[in-house]
C-alpha cells in the first residue's frame, strides 16, 4: 500500500485516501481469485447498460 500511496498521491489524492480508509474492505476483493474477481468486475450491472448505450449511439452515428 505505501509503493501505491509514494507512487500516485500527488497525481490522485484522493482516490488515494480512499484507499486509504477503506483498505480492509478493499483488499477483500483482492483475496478472490484472478477468475472470480474478473467475473465480479465484469457483471457490473452498471457497466452493462453503459456498454449498450454506447453501442446504440456507436451506430445511429454512423449512418
Amino acid at each position: 500500500m505505501l509503493a501505491f500511496e509514494e507512487k500516485w498521491a500527488k497525481k490522485y489524492p484522493l482516490t488515494c485516501k480512499s484507499w486509504l480508509d477503506n483498505w480492509l474492505d478493499l483488499s477483500a476483493f483482492f483475496e478472490y481469485d484472478e477468475v472470480v474477481r474478473k467475473i465480479i468486475y465484469t457483471t457490473n450491472p452498471i457497466e452493462g447498460v453503459h456498454r449498450q448505450i454506447r453501442k446504440i449511439l456507436f451506430l445511429q452515428n454512423r449512418h
